[in-house]
């Protein structure tokens, strides 16, 4: 078994690239979306729930949404923003076979899970998120791990 080294990383699969190509969308869509959030504070607490069509269909995360803004809640928006770019950084870097690219991973998601927890309460603790981050980081190790040995 010897150490397949290479200075540019290793070549992911079609299956693995499909998997980091989901990752990095939806940490885009979270990062606009929090960016949104940040900069238009002053709209959305003014809002009325009957006037915006978003509102009325998405009542309750929108009245939580008002809330932690209320709370001082944007700097989690902009916080959470920081960490999702670190995590597009880090989807990008394991779209190219870079192992530190699993660390801003794994750094980054845990942020993004404990910074609402932080900022609002234990509720807002996503479990789901937590067995999505921990399926995806497991599923790239042994990804990693099979690849970056070679039998000889």
């Amino acid at each position: 078994m010897k150490w397949n080294n290479s200075k540019y990383g290793f070549k992911c699969g079609l299956l693995m690239k499909t998997v980091i190509f989901i990752s990095i969308a939806s940490s885009l869509i979270f990062a606009l979306f929090n960016i949104y959030v940040t900069v238009n504070v002053e709209d959305i607490l003014q809002m009325d729930n009957n006037k915006s069509f978003i509102v009325t269909k998405l009542y309750f995360i929108f009245e939580s949404i008002k809330e932690s803004l209320k709370n001082g809640g944007q700097v989690l928006y902009l916080l959470s923003f920081i960490f999702s770019l670190l995590l597009i950084f880090g989807d990008l870097l394991m779209w190219f076979g870079k192992i530190y690219g699993l660390l801003f991973y794994f750094i980054s998601k845990i942020m993004l899970v404990i910074l609402p927890v932080l900022f609002l309460d234990e509720s807002a603790l996503a479990s789901g998120d937590i067995m999505l981050a921990a399926f995806f980081i497991t599923f790239y190790s042994i990804y990693i791990l099979k690849h970056k040995f070679k039998i000889e």
